[in-house]
């Protein structure tokens, strides 16, 4: 088996040569790439940024601008002390006020008390004076007439005037 392999004609034996074409389409991408570097390159180094002007004119003007802020801003904060102080004086006002009612409330209430107790006192005091008034009108009738039963009513009567 002497076989000798021989190249088949299906298949080039040999690479096609670049061509034309291919070195034109290498030469637009280098072109490509360079223009896009130089591009990059160029955005990318910074134009001088310009600065204040710092001319006299310009320095005076903004000065001026500035002493006029200062101004205004004195202005503003002189009015909210103002404020502030009449605020804190109408508080303190207030304040005085409510604890003057607070006060007032809690005398009424204490008289209001007092009132009770010598509403109560004399309610108590009125019992005592019909029951005693009662049985000193069961003695007399026990005494004078002899009458027990108006007595035993008598006493009865004044049994229920003290019961509350």
């Amino acid at each position: 088996m002497d076989t000798v392999l021989e190249p088949r004609p299906e298949s080039p034996s040999a690479r096609r040569p670049f061509g034309a074409l291919g070195w034109l389409m290498l030469f637009l991408v280098a072109a490509a790439l360079v223009a896009g570097g130089w591009y990059a390159w160029r955005s990318m180094r910074a134009a001088p940024v310009e600065g204040p002007d710092l001319s006299p004119e310009a320095l005076d003007a903004r000065l001026l601008d500035a002493e006029q802020a200062v101004v205004t801003l004195r202005r503003t904060q002189q009015g909210l002390d103002q404020r502030l102080t009449d605020t804190t004086a109408r508080t303190g006002l207030l304040r005085d006020e409510v604890l003057g009612v607070g006060q007032r409330a809690a005398i009424l209430e204490d008289s209001l008390r007092e009132l009770s107790a010598q509403a109560s006192e004399g309610r108590e005091a009125l019992r005592l004076d019909e029951a005693e008034l009662l049985l000193s009108l069961a003695q007399a009738r026990l005494d004078v007439a002899g009458d027990l039963p108006g007595a035993i009513r008598a006493t009865a009567m004044a049994r229920d005037a003290l019961e509350p």
